[in-house]
């Protein structure tokens, strides 16, 4: 059940935390801005390794599946091979996902539970 509401919402739920234009910016501060263009670019990938971890009892190309899903305008999957995500995964590197997290995670809490930076924790 999980999945299937979760497949409704698909790519828009990252886009939506992380949009293309940082995921871009993000690229190119690391060197991975694309050459070429590729049926998974760089960019589908920065949404990919995500999608993974949303779906973790899913295979890879279930996961293709659900976050495609959100995104009419993608191109078509065939040929697409579990082989293909992890090369897209190895030319994208950790710096790329690295960047992004520091890009958009934020401390929760309002400022007055934060000290330095770090969550105060109440006492119990």
């Amino acid at each position: 059940m999980l999945i299937s509401r979760l497949e409704r919402l698909g790519l828009g739920v990252l886009t939506r935390s992380c949009p293309s234009e940082l995921v871009d910016r993000v690229m190119g501060e690391a060197g991975r801005s694309e050459k070429r263009r590729r049926l998974l670019s760089a960019r589908f990938t920065v949404y990919f390794v995500p999608a993974m971890c949303l779906f973790p009892q899913a295979d890879y190309l279930e996961v293709l599946r659900l976050v495609k899903t959100g995104d009419k305008g993608l191109w078509s999957w065939s040929g697409v091979n579990k082989s293909s995500l992890t090369r897209a995964r190895q030319r994208l590197g950790w710096p790329v996902m690295r960047e992004r997290f520091r890009s958009v995670a934020r401390p929760l809490g309002a400022d007055g539970e934060l000290f330095r930076g770090l969550r105060v924790q109440r006492g119990q």
